[in-house]
């Protein structure tokens, strides 16, 4: 059964050597070109996330794997995972906690000034903030992934590049969003989907956007500066 998910994926070097798409175009390369990868991926992944203590590990260690396939640095889809979610099992946990639990309470906020304040302001606020910390998330659990920074660095960084590529990020959440509003309105035909591609499918988008974001603020050449990366 193991083989299944051990099952190497990497590139022959003569495939590594081709020219590499750009932008949009790599995107749905890596999609197809690793189509077998992310459902594999995204079984993985619930199957760490079971026992919910483990999901921010597991958030950090599928962002691994979908950030080196835009690097385009060689990953076992379960080697990869395993590896950065023994290695990054502490940190990603505490620092992973209280994002959710942050997210958590400015969205129940959101809800109640809402539903039973009809206090508008506050309302926005706490939508901004909940904004702000989705765009925050988009760059703190790859960096944990790939980056080695302190965790200082790490969140100074993700707090300062949520707000510097504003309008990638609000794009990301808005198709993010809106395919996630589209699985859940479909539902019960949708789940096949949401068991077998959902979660790598957004990992791979909020990691098409960090990856872009590092190339311009944090390295020039990603596949060489992974583990020699400085803060902004």
């Amino acid at each position: 059964m193991w083989d299944f998910f051990k099952q190497n994926n990497k590139r022959e070097e003569s495939d590594t050597e081709a020219p590499r798409k750009k932008g949009i175009l790599l995107f749905f390369f890596i999609l197809w070109d690793e189509l077998w990868e992310l459902i594999k991926l995204n079984v993985i992944f619930i199957a760490f996330c079971i026992p919910i203590v483990t999901i921010p590990a597991a958030i950090t260690s599928i962002n691994k794997v979908t950030m080196f396939f835009f690097i385009g640095k060689p990953v076992n889809t379960f080697e990869g995972f395993f590896e950065t979610f023994k290695a990054e099992w502490k940190r990603a946990s505490a620092i992973g906690w209280i994002y959710i639990l942050l997210l958590g309470l400015f969205s129940f906020g959101a809800a109640v000034y809402l539903n039973f304040f009809a206090n508008i302001p506050l309302f926005l606020i706490s939508v901004m903030m909940v904004a702000f910390l989705l765009f925050v998330g988009f760059n703190l659990f790859p960096s944990l992934a790939v980056l080695d920074m302190k965790t200082v660095a790490v969140l100074k960084n993700s707090a300062l590049l949520a707000l510097l590529r504003l309008p990638q990020n609000i794009l990301t959440l808005v198709i993010a969003g809106g395919l996630s509003f589209f699985l859940v309105l479909t539902l019960p035909v949708s789940l096949p989907v949401l068991m077998l591609l959902y979660f790598s499918l957004i990992s791979l988008i909020t990691s098409f956007c960090a990856y872009y974001t590092f190339k311009k603020f944090v390295f020039d050449k990603p596949e060489e500066s992974i583990e020699d990366t400085q803060d902004i």
